[in-house]
């Protein structure tokens, strides 16, 4: 019974985690999207250094997260494919009267892999975007 507990508690963990990231994500987005927009509108047709420098940092920061959030997800994936894998490997050699082998397999482990799969995914993009509008509102 503890055991299920410690389960639904770490699954609302990372479920908290990401729904306060896809909060602070709704709040910094447009922010940094309308500093970014006016800092386009400010910039003309002839933008200075320091505009140049921001709008390539913007693009290099773009992929960076992109980068690093497909990067994450990849290797999340691949330890809970090893996770599954072990645990498939193992139910062969187990005697069917002893099938606890195959609990990495139940539904609510799946749910709590693919939800720590959006976790990993989502934070490089939130680190990113946060900073940005802490950023862009000091300047």
């Amino acid at each position: 019974m503890t055991k299920s507990k410690s389960t639904t508690a770490n699954n609302n963990n990372v479920k908290k985690s990401i729904a306060m990231q896809s909060v602070e994500l709704s709040t910094s987005v447009p922010e940094v999207m309308a500093r970014r927009i006016g800092q386009f509108m400010f910039a003309g047709y002839q933008p200075n250094e320091n505009h140049q420098e921001e709008f390539e940092l913007m693009w290099s920061e773009k992929s960076d997260a992109f980068v690093e959030s497909w990067q994450a997800m990849a290797e999340q994936t691949s330890k809970i494919n090893q996770e599954i894998y072990s645990s498939v490997v193992k139910a062969m050699f187990t005697p069917w009267w002893e099938m606890n082998a195959l609990e990495v397999c139940t539904p609510k482990k799946m749910n709590k892999a693919a939800l720590s799969i959006i976790n990993k995914g989502l934070e490089p993009i939130h680190a990113k975007t946060t900073s940005n509008a802490e950023r862009l509102k000091n300047r």
